[in-house]
C-alpha cells in the first residue's frame, strides 16, 4: 500500500509494479512501484531484488 497526506491509503490495486521478480531465475532484479495520487502527483520507489540460487544438500556429513 502507499499513503498519501490527503488521499489516505492508496490500495495495493493501484500501484504500478514495473519488472517484476522471477523468483524461480537466479539474478538480481530492479523492481519500480509506481503509484500517483488523485491530484496526480507520482510517486516512485525502487527496489534492488537478489534471488540466490537454492543451496544444494549431499547428504553427506563433515
Amino acid at each position: 500500500t502507499a499513503v498519501d497526506n490527503v488521499d489516505g491509503t492508496i490500495a495495493g490495486n493501484d500501484i504500478e509494479v514495473i519488472n517484476k521478480v522471477n523468483t524461480s531465475v537466479p539474478g538480481t532484479y530492479t523492481v519500480i512501484y509506481r503509484v500517483s495520487d488523485s491530484a496526480g502527483n507520482l510517486a516512485t520507489k525502487t527496489l534492488r531484488v537478489i534471488v540466490a540460487s537454492p543451496t544444494t544438500t549431499t547428504g553427506e556429513e563433515d
